[in-house]
């Protein structure tokens, strides 16, 4: 959980993380000869839910994918000011998504009736049409301070009717759920637009085995499971942003994909951009004090050095 990473972080077994900015005045505290923490601000879209579209573990998350609509509606439940407030101090863009962007119970419910997710027990939490009960499990990605917006989200979506409960789980074990199609949904980030040259829209997150399938469609035996028409769209266009020059991927290409992505829901975006701490060792040498978000995610881990190496 993030009092955990926060104690490792203290306890200097973390040398290199995002850090949730509720984070950054216990490690300067607490840490400061061991850390470095820089304000920065965090270069993809934040605090996302994605919706794995091909978890088949469930019968009630199953049945309740088939609406666009529906992950649309838990979109206007998300109170994003409040978690915008609580765990970025404010420091936030709103999501383009319009449903996400708009904080409107009143329209999520008359949605949810609507559709047929029902309250037909009486006891406050809906059930699919055709009547299975549900409860989800969703997974934070713990580094980087997933954990209480996942919290907050929860509680909106509780407040609608629908019941989900968190898992957080260590990082390594999380990626082998993610790799094993185990987990129906997550709270994560996403590169998206800025990384397109490295098919950075987490299509591993939303559609796991689609994304298989599509990767290995030119073997004799491709493995997944062969994709919707609306993922063979999207898997075209991202194979495309690798064929073009891209003046002509950010203006032709990456809207056809932005507006797919949104029409479809297929995962919901909290923010645009979000402030954040980045927290590295002092030891650590190349570190860009004026721009050190920037300079971590272009050169990465392995182009950092130990000031102490020679010593």
């Amino acid at each position: 959980n993030s009092e955990m990473f926060d104690m490792n972080v203290i306890a200097g077994n973390i040398d290199m993380t995002y850090s949730s900015l509720d984070s950054v005045p216990l490690y300067r505290e607490q840490a400061a000869d061991i850390v470095e923490t820089y304000m920065t601000e965090f270069t993809g879209l934040s605090c996302i839910l994605f919706f794995n579209m091909n978890y088949d573990e469930d019968p009630s998350f199953v049945e309740a994918m088939q609406y666009p609509d529906f992950r649309k509606a838990l979109g206007m439940a998300i109170d994003t000011e409040e978690i915008g407030d609580a765990c970025y101090v404010g420091e936030v863009t709103l999501s383009r998504q319009e449903y996400t962007a708009t904080y409107d119970t009143e329209a999520a419910n008359d949605l949810l009736d609507e559709l047929g997710f029902v309250d037909i027990n009486d006891d406050g939490w809906r059930e699919t049409p055709s009547g299975l009960e549900i409860a989800w499990n969703i997974y934070p990605q713990v580094e980087g301070g997933y954990v209480k917006p996942c919290e907050l989200m929860v509680e909106n979506f509780g407040d609608i009717g629908i019941k989900m409960i968190i898992q957080s789980t260590d990082p390594a074990y999380w990626s082998t759920l993610i790799s094993s199609n185990s987990i129906p949904m997550l709270v994560s980030s996403s590169c998206e637009a800025p990384e397109w040259r490295q098919d950075g829209w987490r299509q591993n997150y939303f559609a796991p085995l689609y994304w298989t399938w599509w990767q290995t469609r030119n073997s004799d035996e491709p493995n997944g499971i062969e994709p919707t028409e609306e993922f063979r769209q999207f898997y075209t266009l991202i194979d495309q942003t690798l064929e073009l020059v891209p003046t002509d991927v950010d203006a032709i290409i990456i809207p056809q994909i932005i507006e797919l992505v949104d029409e479809n829901a297929w995962y919901l975006t909290c923010f645009e951009s979000v402030g954040t701490g980045f927290t590295v060792n002092r030891n650590f040498g190349n570190v860009s004090e004026t721009d050190p978000n920037t300079q971590y995610r272009e050169v990465y881990g392995e182009l950092y050095f130990d000031r102490t190496a020679g010593d």
